[in-house]
């Protein structure tokens, strides 16, 4: 029998290319939650002194006293508006006032083209201030100018005066008062005289009507 005899190991050759990777295993268990925290403390904001536009101390600051000024205000609802001229009226009848010229409106409290009315943009209180003057008749007992809501006939509040009894001389009336008012109500001025002819309102008479403070209702 023949003896195998083992030769000498020769070099060891390059490393070969690296085999593709394989599959990704499926995720393991979640793990157990920590323990919690220790509680916090809010220490450092209680009792620390706001600053800026607010005063006092948190967590209750307050505005400071003159932080909010004019500048801040957003718009408020605010309308001027006049009859233009002399305007007709005739005797005995009660007559809604023409409105058709606008000296400001900042909230489009006017319409041109229903110009007798005031419109509230939003809810609220409103004043609201109408200026007639008459021309110089001395006939009749009285001249009436009242503020209507809605179209209602219900009077929002009235003026009611005898004539100045001269043939020189208007007769003035002003009518005012605050109102609360949902968005969309509107506001007419109304006028009445008894002379016993047609007779003008004298031109330009002013109405004025600015929002004051959220409705309580």
């Amino acid at each position: 029998m023949g003896v195998l005899v083992m030769g000498v190991f020769g070099c060891m050759g390059p490393d070969g290319e690296p085999g593709a990777m394989g599959a990704m295993g499926d995720p393991g268990a979640q793990g157990d939650p920590g323990p919690p925290g220790p509680p916090g403390s809010d220490a450092v904001f209680v009792g620390t002194p706001a600053g800026g536009a607010l005063a006092g101390t948190y967590p209750n600051p307050t505005l400071a006293a003159g932080a909010v000024g004019t500048q801040a205000f957003g718009i408020l609802p605010a309308l001027e508006v006049n009859s233009g001229g002399d305007q007709t009226i005739a005797s005995g009848t009660v007559t809604v006032l023409a409105l058709p010229n606008e000296a400001y409106d900042t909230a489009n409290l006017h319409d041109p083209a229903a110009n007798t009315r005031l419109i509230a943009p939003v809810a609220g209180i409103y004043a609201i201030t109408a200026n007639v003057k008459w021309r110089a008749s001395g006939g009749g007992s009285q001249r009436f100018v009242t503020l209507r809501k809605n179209g209602i006939l219900s009077d929002l509040n009235t003026v009611q005066v005898a004539p100045v009894n001269s043939t020189l001389q208007f007769t003035s009336e002003v009518v005012s008062g605050q109102f609360a008012l949902a968005a969309g109500d509107f506001v007419e001025v109304f006028v009445l005289q008894d002379s016993g002819a047609a007779l003008n309102v004298v031109n330009a008479c002013k109405v004025q009507m600015t929002w004051l403070a959220p409705s309580p209702f």
